[in-house]
């Protein structure tokens, strides 16, 4: 339901001074190792503990899910990725995209090819920077405390 082939192949046709960073591991690691033979831009970190994450976020510009679903209900690494400073690209099957991707990011069709290249051809040396900036700004309204007093808002209205 992520989708990760779809990136590695639009990805390959992409300026090669760009890389490309997988993390996890599932049932199409091999698959998707075979199809990024070769390429010296693509690289595979398996498996990483939610405390390992940052510094893998600190490396990168642009985070990217291109989910397809079904079943792909919010995207919980989208906020990760946001609350790491960090550009934005997730298809409309990820739940978050409505509601997190606005000013600081795309949002392209699930499976549609032509419209994640299109979406990835438009990140450049500026626009990460303030598209993570926005990232920032937008998660910081996600936070524990914020969400606890909504709720009790809401129950006081009863």
């Amino acid at each position: 339901k992520k989708q990760p082939l779809l990136l590695l192949k639009e990805f390959k046709n992409l300026d090669k001074s760009n890389h490309l960073i997988f993390v996890g591991s599932g049932v199409l690691e091999e698959d998707l190792k075979l199809v990024a033979k070769g390429y010296n831009n693509i690289h595979f970190l398996g498996f990483k503990n939610q405390s390992e994450m940052p510094e893998i976020y600190a490396v990168c510009d642009v985070f990217v899910l291109p989910s397809s679903g079904p079943n792909e209900t919010w995207g919980l690494a989208i906020n990760e990725a946001m609350a790491a400073g960090k550009a934005i690209l997730v298809s409309d099957a990820c739940g978050a995209a409505y509601n997190l991707v606005s000013n600081n990011g795309y949002i392209f069709k699930r499976n549609d090819s032509n419209d994640l290249v299109q979406k990835l051809g438009n990140f450049n040396s500026n626009n990460v920077i303030e598209f993570g900036t926005n990232s920032l700004n937008t998660i910081t309204d996600y936070s524990f405390e914020k969400q606890c007093v909504a709720i009790e808002k809401l129950l006081n209205e009863n």
